[in-house]
């Protein structure tokens, strides 16, 4: 398509960030996937509190998606950059429940491979929300033709 149409600006964009966001979306699928395949190992310890942080972070990834999906669609930069925000949110939770893990398995050290698994899907919640905020880096370069790296859109 490139070489045959030979687009520029705005068509050009579409194609180069359209490239990147089927790449960050095979990668968020994949480490969905991975999270299913795994899920089988989670034992059931007394660990609500690190689940339930698990729990919060995929709902929030969940919703940052639909969002980026919409602003996409749209070519809404303003979703786009609130959706790039979010991403503090997990950020906060992975470091306070891996903090709180540490904890627990030098605790209990039969709890070791259940809290490695929990650690393996907030990192993988985690991985999925940095695409998603690719994502929403490529909407803004595809309407504003530059790099979004937090500033206003206007």
């Amino acid at each position: 398509m490139i070489v045959s149409r030979q687009p520029l600006a705005n068509d050009l964009r579409n194609i180069i960030a359209g490239q990147r966001i089927a790449a960050d979306l095979e990668r968020i699928v994949n480490y969905a996937a991975n999270i299913a395949k795994h899920l089988i190992d989670l034992r059931h310890d007394n660990l609500k509190e690190p689940v339930d942080s698990i729990l919060c972070m995929a709902r929030i990834a969940g919703h940052m998606l639909e969002d980026i999906i919409d602003s996409y669609l749209e070519l809404n930069i303003e979703k786009a950059a609130e959706v790039w925000h979010c991403d503090d949110k997990i950020d906060t939770i992975f470091l306070k429940m891996i903090d709180k893990l540490r904890i627990v398995m030098s605790k209990n050290p039969n709890s070791v491979n259940t809290c490695t698994s929990l650690l393996f899907f907030a990192r993988a919640c985690e991985r999925i929300e940095d695409h998603i905020t690719n994502i929403a880096e490529n909407v803004y370069y595809i309407v504003m033709g530059q790099i979004y790296r937090g500033e206003s859109s206007k």
